[in-house]
């Protein structure tokens, strides 16, 4: 089964392109904002976004060779936190 997003947070802190190792990576995703509103005789004035009620994303996409990922695939773009050591 295809998920159709992840929530922010499930997303790998630092992401590689699996094909080509670019980390300029563009995400697609949304945002439900939580605001304040002031509003007097049917006029706003004055808003305040207050938090994030959710933050989603569809898919990630490299900007170098273009290739694209699902959510069910980005974990494989996840960036190794360690380098491994020469001797």
């Amino acid at each position: 089964m295809c998920m159709e997003y992840i929530t922010r947070e499930q997303l790998p802190e630092k992401l590689v392109c699996p094909s080509c190792g670019s980390r300029h990576i563009k995400i697609y995703g949304a945002r439900k904002v939580e605001y304040e509103l002031e509003e007097e005789d049917g006029e706003k004035v004055c808003e305040v976004p207050v938090g994030i009620g959710w933050d989603i994303v569809y898919s990630v996409e490299c900007m170098v060779c273009g290739n694209c990922a699902e959510p069910d695939e980005i974990q494989i773009w996840k960036a190794e936190t360690t380098k491994k050591q020469t001797k």
